[in-house]
């Protein structure tokens, strides 16, 4: 717009020269003329300044891109730089964490003392065990045998466990002495059982392992057959174990006296083994004396010689005695 003002301004100085010059007429058709060679001229510069403008703009939105396009290329490597560094960051940090896990690994599988189970063990089993130990439940345990049996005749002997709040009933499934010796014991998901009694013949005679489950129930029972006559000792032992097999806990029962009888048919046959040994120690007896008269009766004639030989020996021996005494010492 500036150039074609300035074009203007130049073809009006021009008309007012030539005006000045010439007539009027003249000056007014070299006026006209120069009008139109300064539109001309003006339209001719006209469309060469625009595209000259434009193609500035142009060089202007070239520049301007190429820029953009520099600057985005520079924010993308300092992202891409960023990112890297971000990155980098961790992976320098990752010794460091590493180290920290491997001694704590190291710590982990060293071999250590626990008090719980009472040996050496790896120090990430101990507190295995401890965590074990902190889950077990409270419960009792009850033992009610039977107090009089008869030798050689099976009875069922139960031990009860179950939980703390369920004592009465857990007596109650112990037996029916009501005299059950009961115990408080911890429970766990896995439980051992054994019943003690030198002079019983106990079937399972081994250890059982009980699985309590949710409930935390369980009822045990073996068959006990007295092998002696007398008062003879049972007892129960309670295991608590960790899920390896690993004792946690040990609880032993009272011992409970039983009192063991025999049956009457077996009574029966004890008094008549017995009349009969007494009869044979008396025939025994009698029949030493009764040989020895046999003899005295078939021998009675070296029964007097042996008596007359006694006697005759004793005489003979007195005499010798008394004429010893009687003979004066020589002078």
């Amino acid at each position: 717009m500036q150039f074609r003002k300035f074009t203007t301004s130049i073809a009006l100085v021009a008309v007012l020269g030539l005006t000045a010059c010439g007539g009027a007429a003249d000056n007014a058709e070299e006026a006209v003329d120069s009008s139109e060679v300064a539109s001309e001229f003006s339209l001719d510069k006209a469309p060469n300044a625009t595209e000259g403008a434009a193609d500035a703009a142009d060089a202007a939105d070239a520049a301007d891109a190429a820029d953009a396009a520099d600057a985005e290329g520079d924010v993308a490597a300092n992202s891409d730089a960023g990112e890297q560094t971000e990155e980098a960051r961790p992976a320098q940090e990752v010794p460091t964490d590493s180290a920290a896990l491997q001694s704590a690994d190291n710590q982990l599988d060293q071999v250590i003392w626990c008090r719980e189970v009472r040996k050496r063990v790896l120090a990430k089993l101990c507190q295995n065990y401890r965590d074990q130990i902190a889950d077990l439940d409270q419960g009792v345990a009850a033992f009610d045998p039977p107090r009089n049996m008869v030798k050689g005749r099976a009875r069922e002997v139960r031990l009860a466990i179950g939980p703390a709040e369920e004592k009465p009933q857990i007596e109650t499934r112990a037996g029916e002495e009501g005299e059950a010796a009961t115990a408080e014991i911890e429970i766990g998901a896995k439980m051992r059982a054994r019943l003690i009694g030198r002079a019983f013949d106990i079937d399972p005679d081994t250890s059982v392992d009980l699985e309590m489950g949710r409930s935390r129930r369980q009822v045990r029972t073996w068959d006990v057959t007295p092998k002696r006559e007398g008062t003879h000792p049972l007892s129960a032992e309670i295991t608590v174990l960790a899920t390896d097999g690993t004792i946690l806990n040990r609880y032993p029962s009272d011992l409970i006296e039983v009192n063991v009888t025999v049956s009457q048919s077996e009574a029966e046959e004890i008094a008549r083994v017995q009349r009969a040994k007494k009869r044979q120690d008396a025939e025994e007896q009698v029949g030493f004396w009764t040989r020895m008269a046999k003899l005295l009766l078939d021998f009675w004639w070296a029964g007097i010689f042996l008596l007359g030989g006694i006697i005759g020996g004793y005489f003979y021996l007195r005499n010798k005695i008394r004429d010893e005494d009687a003979t004066p010492p020589p002078s």
